[in-house]
């Protein structure tokens, strides 16, 4: 192997310890719609096998270069190494303007536009899943109405933007919310599945072909998704999140002392 080679394999798979702490998503799909070919919406869930979080996309408010993790060149390795798709943890940053949440633009979209545009031409599927973890976004979602206006106005142009025709819906997958209820005391059961419903519908009817993944509160715990009620479109994906042992999928982490650092 050439030395090259083997620093770029070496590089990735220093990524996949540090970005991927063998999160297990378990993706159950809702049969709902009308019948569809091999290559339809129905498939999709299929070629959602081997995933690996490429690590947060942060910007803005969490400043650091994330979002420089994901060369062309890293993502084909990811690829051959044997993931059929990736999971970005999307954090709003300056795409998000309280003053005007509709609007994302910016040097922001265009790193993201970068590495989903390298996904897309890699035929890699790619879960654009949106995470709230800076502190101007918490304690919003269960106690503040115009807050959760703003973030569906967020989700309509995001979702809108992701469904143009140069990002297939085959391979562009929106989660809703990466693990509601994390950073937010008052998101209860009931608020979440009320929030989630009104922002599925916006994603559905700005984005009509693409997959939608859902979720429960409770930082997305199966009790959560098993207290979530149907969704009434098609093509969803329910996933929950299952950590257990904390000590095998968490090892390396270093932001609790619990865990293994090494």
């Amino acid at each position: 192997m050439k030395l090259s080679s083997y620093l770029a394999q070496s590089k990735v798979l220093a990524l996949l310890r540090t970005a991927c702490a063998c999160l297990i998503n378990i993706q159950l799909l809702v049969a709902t719609g009308a019948a569809q070919t091999n290559a339809g919406p129905t498939a999709r869930p299929a070629h959602l096998q081997r995933s690996v979080n490429v690590g947060r996309f942060l910007d803005g408010t969490l400043q650091n270069d994330s979002y420089k993790c994901c060369a062309l060149e890293e993502l084909g390795l990811i690829k051959t190494i044997g993931f059929d798709h990736i999971r970005i943890l999307v954090e709003p940053g300056q795409l998000f303007d309280f003053s005007k949440p509709a609007a994302i633009e910016g040097k922001s979209l265009d790193a993201l536009d970068k590495i989903v545009g390298d996904c897309v031409t890699l035929r890699m599927r790619v879960i654009l899943a949106i995470a709230l973890d800076e502190d101007r976004f918490k304690n919003k979602l269960g106690s503040d109405d115009g807050f959760a206006g703003q973030f569906t106005s967020f989700w309509r142009t995001f979702a809108s933007h992701y469904s143009k025709p140069q990002f297939s819906p085959a391979l562009i997958f929106f989660e809703i919310k990466n693990e509601p209820g994390l950073n937010e005391n008052d998101l209860t059961d009931a608020k979440w599945s009320e929030l989630q419903a009104n922002l599925v519908a916006v994603v559905r009817e700005a984005a009509k072909q693409n997959t939608i993944i859902a979720t429960g509160a409770q930082k997305s715990d199966l009790m959560g998704l098993l207290a979530l009620p149907p969704l009434p479109v098609d093509h969803v994906i329910y996933l929950f999140h299952y950590y257990e042992p904390y000590s095998f999928t968490h090892q390396g982490e270093t932001w609790n002392e619990n865990y293994a650092s090494s």
